[in-house]
Order: structure tokens, then sequence, then C-alpha cells
């Protein structure tokens, strides 16, 4: 659910924000500051007292390849050297605010597995993680609440584009999403907000060097990181592998580290497919699989979790994770994406090809959503690799929403700029932007394999090497990873005040899947745009078939469930 919220006010909104917090958040969870200006400052987390020092708040874990460390929670980022702390290419998964007479500032990991969204309001300002979070402030201050018919036809789609925020635009015209590489700065003078830092085209595209040797860099990082994390004392690593083959990547660099004895390797799935395969990867190392995903999960839908974390952002359900689940620190293999692409390295125009037989309303709407989120990352919608640069922008970091909104203590080794750099790096005979819809690019040519065969060819498929990474990594390239604090370090899960929204718009209602459609139906019915709702009736009619017709698992049944039961916050 919500990991975090910041709300700065004036004084007689103040009031309203206090009675609001006391209402439905638990008191450890909220610390109030008084600012310059006669601002006050709300904080709200887990156990938000702990993640204070001055006038700051940190909590979370940063992984930092180009500094060779990795600090979990908020003893170990105070005691990182200040050049680290002010870095803006900050990986991992955290959130920092600070504050001075000024202003107050929101930072997080540049991947954005931390989600960021704000409103504004006459008197005040609202930031979380949340959605619902924000939307509910909104209610609660009677501010208005409108709803976006462009963004709500555009995500009436049913594919992997549309199944998270395409841009900045949000469900509620008045609530915006801050893309990947992007922050947030208040002024506490005009209590407005200032998105701040770099999109990711600036961050791989312009003004950035694409390293040749790119691909050995992040390998020396990612063997050290592993042996780090594996020789921790009292930490027993977990790493999540799964058919895909960022798993094999990841297992590589483990094989290559020589710490395969120190980490339980585990199914992220439950897919009786997917286990196999993961199983048949652990043997492949003399290893086994020490359970499934599902072993020690709730397999039955938190959906007061979900609403207060993933609703409205991203159209996926998991399972809320248990406390051994999170009991150690946990390597994934995804993210592959980063380095490989997702999204087939094309321009808008040629992804909207598979679509011309919509109706032009919906078209435009999605194509207009498109385009304003690969424009408000630094790329034009011509470029070669739009579609790769939206994908980081937009995607990357809300894939494991579920997870970050549990535990931030999760490690995604493949999410790295250093790969993203390296993929977006052009095999033409041009540079830069210059005839950039014509280039052909690294990531285009199953980079995967090569970093196989880089870190362990004996897990690899025979595949050739690509971009020039034709040998093994040398001894002398493996770097040694500082780690600093424990998963321990870092509060779990989310707000009393996400759960309490949550509830209070009708998602406790347990996951019985008739009743989840059910209120799915009712939810679409609150859109007030006629040609939105009918697209999105077409939305909870494919949700039927695949649950009741098909006979899939909430979970499994793709993105038109969540996608339709977002909608439910429009009841109230």
């Amino acid at each position: 659910m919500s990991n975090y919220s910041v709300f700065v006010a004036d004084a007689a909104r103040a009031v309203k924000l206090r009675a609001w917090l006391e209402a439905e958040a638990a008191e450890t969870e909220v610390l109030v500051t008084d600012l310059s200006r006669g601002r006050v400052l709300f904080l709200v987390a887990r156990n938000v007292a702990h993640g204070k020092h001055g006038r700051h708040f940190f909590t979370g874990t940063v992984v930092s390849p180009r500094h060779g460390r990795i600090a979990f929670g908020v003893e170990a980022w105070n005691r990182l050297p200040g050049r680290v702390r002010r870095d803006d290419q900050l990986e991992g998964e955290f959130v920092a605010t600070d504050w001075n007479r000024r202003r107050v500032r929101v930072r997080r990991d540049v991947f954005a597995n931390t989600a960021l969204l704000h409103t504004t309001g006459p008197g005040v300002v609202g930031i979380s993680d949340s959605l619902l979070v924000l939307k509910s402030l909104r209610d609660h201050l009677g501010l208005p609440v409108t709803q976006n018919a462009q963004v709500l036809l555009g995500r009436s789609l049913t594919n992997s584009h549309s199944a998270q925020q395409m841009s900045g635009d949000t469900y509620v015209d008045e609530i915006l999403f801050v893309p990947a590489g992007r922050h947030a700065e208040v002024s506490l003078s005009r209590l407005d907000v200032a998105e701040t830092g770099t999109g990711m085209a600036g961050r791989v595209v312009h003004g950035s060097r694409s390293n040749p040797k790119g691909l050995e860099t992040w390998a020396g990082f990612a063997v050290g990181a592993v042996r780090a994390l594996a020789e921790m004392p009292g930490d027993r690593l977990g790493m999540g592998l799964s058919h895909a083959a960022g798993s094999r990547v990841l297992l590589a660099a483990a094989a290559r580290a020589e710490v395969l004895d120190r980490i339980d390797l585990w199914s992220t799935s439950t897919n009786s497919a997917d286990v196999r395969s993961a199983a048949a990867l652990a043997a492949s190392v003399d290893s086994r699989l020490v359970r499934s995903a599902g072993e020690d999960q709730d397999e039955a839908l938190d959906l007061t979790h979900w609403a207060a974390s993933s609703l409205g952002i991203r159209d996926a359900f998991t399972p809320r994770p248990t406390r051994s689940d999170t009991s150690s620190s946990s390597l994934y293999g995804t993210h592959a994406e980063v380095v490989s692409g997702s999204w087939g390295w094309t321009g808008l125009k040629a992804q909207l090809v598979e679509f011309s037989a919509l109706a032009p309303l919906r078209r435009t709407s999605y194509a207009n959503q498109v385009a304003k989120g690969i424009r408000r990352a630094g790329a034009e919608t011509g470029w070669a690799d739009a579609s790769e640069i939206q994908y980081l922008s937009h995607r990357a970091g809300l894939s494991d929403a579920g997870r970050t909104s549990v535990s931030m203590t999760n490690i995604r080794l493949l999410q790295s700029l250093e790969l993203a750099r390296w993929a977006h790096g052009r095999t033409d005979s041009g540079r830069g932007i210059k005839d950039r819809q014509d280039a052909t690019f690294r990531g285009a040519a199953d980079p995967l394999e090569t970093l196989v065969g880089m870190l362990a060819p004996t897990l690899g498929k025979g595949a050739a090497p690509t971009g020039g990474a034709a040998r093994l990594l040398p001894d002398s390239a493996i770097v040694r990873v500082h780690v600093d604090g424990a998963r321990h370090d870092v509060p779990d899960g989310g707000t009393d005040l996400g759960r309490s929204v949550a509830k209070l718009h009708g998602y406790d209602l347990g996951s019985e899947a008739e009743d989840v459609l059910a209120l799915a139906h009712a939810g679409v019915q609150a859109i007030r745009d006629e040609a939105a709702r009918r697209m999105f009736n077409e939305v909870v009619d494919n949700a039927r078939w695949r649950v009741e017709t098909q006979g899939l698992p909430l979970r499994q049944a793709g993105p038109s469930v969540a996608k339709a039961l977002s909608m439910a916050m429009f009841l109230r």
C-alpha cells in the first residue's frame, strides 16, 4: 500500500489536514513540522520518526553502481558521503525528503520504483506514491476531482502500453504523475509544485555518452554486488527466478561471484510452467528451489493493499507477501527490458499500425497519451527507440509496484542506467539524435545472451556475442561493492492511511471474483464521459470473459480486471 505521503499546507488547510490524519492514519505514521512562511509539513510513512534526521526524511534502499555502494535504511543513507547522496543517478527504491526556509524537496530512485504523484489546491500541496490517497485528500478538503476523458479513452485498451501510466496525466485532471528520472519541489511562497531533474531521454541519449564497454562495466558491478549481498552476516540472500532470460543473467552473476551456496533460489511465479522453468534453471547450477512464490504468500488478493498502491497507475494485481517473504534481501532477474527492449524499438507511427481498426476517438486518445509520455521523457515520437524510452520513463519502475509497496529492500540489478545507455547506443553510422528515426541500436540484438556468456558461459545458449563483448569478464573488472545497513533497517509495509482510504472507497470486499467484477462494473458506470464509459464497459466484458469463461484467477486475468476496478474510486 502507500509507502509515503508529503503534504504542505497553510494554517487554515493544516487544521483540516490534522483532523483527517487523526481519523484515518496511525499516530506513529504521522510527523508534523512547522515551516517558514506559516506553512505546515505533514510526513506520512510507516514508523515515520525512524526515517527523520534533522530536516531530512529517508526510507528505502539505495543502489549506486558508479560509487560501488548499496545502502539499506536511513542510518546507512546518512553515512553515505555527501557526493553520493547528492547524486541524481541513484538506483534502488527509496524516497528522500528535505526542507529549508524556501522549499520542500522530494526525491526518489531514478527508475521510479517509488512512484511520485502530486496535486495542488488553494493552500495545499500533496505528494504521494498513491493516486487514491491524493484523490481522497482532495475529497476531504472539498477540492474538485475531474475525470480526464482523454486518459480514460487512451487507457481503455488492454495492451501492455496502456496497462500503466502512459504520460504524466492520470485519470484525475488535478493529479499528475512524475515520470522516471524526475523529482518534485514545493515552493513555500507559492505553494505549488515544480518537477525537477532530467527525463530518461536526457539520461540515456542527450548529453550522455554510451559506453561501448557498458556490458562489462555493469557485469563487474553486478558480480560484486551479488557477492557482497550474499556475504552479509545474519541476512540470507534470496533470488527470484522465472522463465525469462534476465533470470539466467542474474544466476550467471551469482555463479561468477561463487556464492551460489549462500543464496536461496525461488520461483517468482505460481504458474506450473514457470515453476518448472525456474527449477530447471536452478538445477543447471546444481541447486534447487527452496519454494515457489505461492508457498509463503497469501494467494487471496488484498484489494485494499492494491488500491492504496497500484490503483490507477498500474493495471496488475500481486499477492501481498507475508513477513517471511521479506525476511531477507531479495534479488530479482526482472527488468531485462531495460537493455533488451520491451516494445519493439519503434517510433509512435509504427506502434499505431496494429490499432488501425480502432474507433478514431479511442485511437487518437491513445496516440496523444503515448506522444505526451514520449515528449515528457525528452524524446521525439519519430525516434526509432521512442518506444523503449517510454518504457524506461513510464513502465520500468511500475512493473514491481506490488513488491515495492510492501518492502523497499528489493534489488533489481538489471534496472541499470549503464545498461540503458549501452542499449540505446547506435549501431548504424549516425550519432546522437540526427536521423534517429532510421537508427538501429545495440539493445535490439539480444544482449542478454552476451551477458550470460560473459559471466558464466555454461549457462548460455550458444548465441554469438553482440556489441563487442566477446570475452569472459576478467577478475580485474569485478567491483568491490560496499553494503551498509541491512534489510531490517527499512520499515516494512505501507501506511494505515492508505488502507483506510481504500476501505472508504469500498475496496475491502475480499477477493471473490463475482464481488470484484460487480464493483468494477458499478465503478465504470460512474465514468461521466459517454464514449469513455462505453469503452470501459468493453473492458469489463473482457474481464468477465477472462475470469468466467476462461476460468482464470483474478491475478492472472490480464490488465482488464484491475483497470476496470480502478473506476470504483469515482463512486465516492
